[in-house]
């Protein structure tokens, strides 16, 4: 299946991409949810070494709600502009909750290290 890159998608999950775009443009300035997304990954990735015990329970939340999102991505041109926006809001929120749930798990994790009271 050929795909291009669509700036709608992009609201989702940065770099999704889908076969068609919608009828009416949703014109969104995404660029802060690609850093926050990047951010993200990076702060997963610094788990492992970090808080290891946690990192796999994170990584599977992480990649499950990648690939949920990827499912809404490959049927997002077919509805219609006004559920689309609720959508990828739902999808933002859920990207940024998970990443919030990281990101205080590693400031844990290096603030009990940093303190002496880690491994």
């Amino acid at each position: 299946m050929a795909a291009k890159k669509s700036k709608e998608m992009s609201v989702v999950v940065g770099n999704v991409s889908a076969e068609s775009e919608p009828e009416e443009s949703l014109e969104v300035d995404n660029s802060g949810y690609e850093h926050e997304l990047k951010a993200c990954q990076q702060e997963l990735a610094l788990l492992e070494s970090s808080v290891p015990d946690k990192y796999q329970s994170f990584k599977t939340k992480y990649d499950r709600l990648m690939s949920d999102i990827s499912g809404y991505a490959s049927i997002r041109s077919g509805i219609r502009p006004q559920l689309q926006r609720s959508m990828d809001s739902l999808w933002q929120f859920r990207t940024y909750r998970l990443c919030a749930e990281i990101n205080l798990t590693l400031l844990q994790g290096l603030s009990e290290d940093a303190a002496g009271d880690g491994k």
